[in-house]
């Protein structure tokens, strides 16, 4: 029995640019809402996994085959760094077996020049974000970026937990283990501090594209405390796609 694929229905759609006109049949498809094009592509699943249902046993022995050559436990490379109070330490992730994703962790540092032993790290770490954790009970989860502060006292990460590649900024503050209340939404994946008070990052517009520079500024100097202030201060950028 041959599998039948199923077809979009065409909606011709004409768009006008500089004197041109464009039919696209499937604009209609723009709506990610739309009941209809929900049950295409249910439909478009469903006839993927029929037709390739004669290679279920092989996708299972090629997994299993991968997941045996891959060692779960593991550490990455250490990363020496220093704040501005002297402090050092090694930074690094580390994954563990029958977990998903990374534990990121810092450890005290004697030397630059003494790598430490993956399992001398155990003992002493700081667990600074645990992937798992954040993952929990979601459909999705993506780690855009963590960067430590310079006074190694606040860690910015993003977050993806839908897939739209649409990141959302959280501060931790690593003295309490908590986060801070200033969560900043639609953000690219990536940031960098500025000083231990300002954080630079990108906002996206409607259309996923970066177009402008934001900062996250805290009151209270150099040590990045106290509440945050009000809006987004822009740095560069323009008004994007509505």
């Amino acid at each position: 029995m041959s599998v039948v694929p199923p077809i979009a229905p065409r909606r011709p759609h004409i768009r006008s640019h500089h004197g041109d006109e464009v039919v696209d049949d499937y604009a209609w498809m723009s709506d990610k809402n739309d009941p209809e094009l929900l049950e295409v592509l249910t439909a478009e699943n469903e006839y993927c996994r029929e037709l390739t249902a004669p290679l279920e046993q092989l996708r299972a022995e090629i997994f299993a085959d991968i997941k045996a050559r891959t060692q779960e436990t593991d550490l990455s490379v250490p990363d020496y760094q220093t704040h501005n109070d002297g402090a050092a330490y090694w930074y690094y992730a580390r994954t563990e077996e029958g977990l998903d994703y990374a534990i990121h962790c810092r450890a005290p540092a004697a030397s630059r020049d003494e790598i430490p032993e993956p399992l001398s790290l155990r003992g002493v770490e700081e667990v600074l974000l645990d992937e798992n954790a954040l993952a929990a009970g979601r459909e999705f989860f993506a780690l855009g970026t963590a960067d430590i502060s310079p006074n190694g006292q606040v860690l910015a990460y993003s977050l993806d937990v839908s897939g739209d590649e649409r990141y959302s900024l959280h501060f931790r503050d690593l003295r309490t283990g908590t986060d801070l209340p200033d969560q900043i939404d639609d953000v690219g994946e990536g940031g960098c501090w500025v000083g231990d008070a300002h954080y630079w990052y990108v906002a996206v517009d409607h259309a996923w594209r970066p177009y402008q520079v934001a900062a996250r500024t805290r009151r209270g100097g150099e040590r990045g405390v106290g509440p945050p202030r009000a809006g987004r201060p822009l740095l560069a950028g323009g008004r994007g796609v509505p």
